[in-house]
């Protein structure tokens, strides 16, 4: 089921050609920095703890205000001053279950409701951007980068998102 949240002036823009990164041009770290993060302590610089159970891509603070979501920087797309995020793949679970990861939807749908539908962002470097599922090179929690829920499917758990 895939929910319109909004309206929003998300237009679609391609990554293809753009030959930037998104971490410099959105207030990230260099790839020096980068290396310093750990996924764990990116969701902490937010307040929230991830969990270890799985890939835990998602976590709410204690006092259930922020919710922080890791995004790839891959599917970060800039078109003029605003970036658009559009998942391609959902947030798989590894081992013997291979289900889409609940907890993702169920701190999703909070953000929806509890948090005007924004989330903070962790961005994440994949090893290969082409694999499926993919295997975290670096990470970085960006203070700069809130994004805002404008669609999402409750059965997949992708979603698309604009910056505020």
């Amino acid at each position: 089921m895939l929910v319109r949240l909004a309206d929003f002036a998300c237009r679609k823009a391609s990554i293809v050609g753009s030959g930037k990164k998104i971490s410099s041009q959105c207030g990230g770290q260099d790839d020096d920095m980068k290396q310093a993060w750990t996924l764990s302590t990116c969701f902490e610089h937010f307040g929230a703890v991830r969990s270890r159970q799985h890939f835990g891509g998602s976590a709410i603070s204690g006092d259930g205000a922020t919710v922080v979501v890791a995004m790839w920087e891959d599917e970060l797309v800039r078109e003029h001053s605003q970036l658009t995020y559009q998942s391609r793949f959902a947030p798989t679970l590894k081992g013997k279950m291979h289900g889409v990861s609940q907890q993702w939807i169920a701190h999703l749908k909070w953000a929806i409701a509890h948090c005007d539908s924004r989330v903070r962002v962790v961005v994440l470097t994949a090893e290969d951007a082409r694999a499926d599922p993919r295997v975290v090179r670096s990470c970085y929690p960006d203070d700069s980068l809130v994004m805002q829920i404008t669609d999402f499917d409750t059965r997949t758990g992708v979603f698309r998102a604009c910056t505020v």
